[in-house]
C-alpha cells in the first residue's frame, strides 16, 4: 500500500485558507479548493476513500466464489484504479 494508511479526515476551511483539507494522522493529505457544498463532498468523498477501499476488498473476498463476475469485475478494475495498478 503506496498511500497513507487511514483513518482520513476531512476539515472545514479555516480563515486562513478558505479551502478544505483532508488530513490523517501525520498531516496533511489533500487541498480541495474552496468552502462550498461541492468541495465539502469532495473532501468527505477523499477523506473516505481508504475506508471504501478496504470494504471493497472485503466484499470482493467474501464474493469471490459467487456468481456475480460482473460485479466483482468492476470491484476489481475499482480496486486496481485505487491502487495505480490499472496504468
Amino acid at each position: 500500500m503506496a498511500h497513507t494508511e487511514g483513518p482520513w479526515w476531512a476539515c472545514p476551511p479555516d480563515a486562513d485558507s478558505g479551502n478544505w483539507e483532508v488530513e490523517d494522522g501525520y498531516g496533511h493529505t489533500a487541498t480541495v479548493y474552496g468552502d462550498d457544498d461541492p468541495a465539502a463532498a469532495n473532501a468527505r468523498l477523499i477523506a473516505a476513500a481508504p475506508d471504501l477501499l478496504a470494504a471493497l476488498k472485503r466484499l470482493v473476498d467474501y464474493c469471490d466464489n459467487h456468481s456475480d463476475y460482473d460485479s466483482i469485475g468492476a470491484a476489481c478494475a475499482a480496486i486496481a484504479k485505487a491502487e495505480g495498478s490499472d496504468e
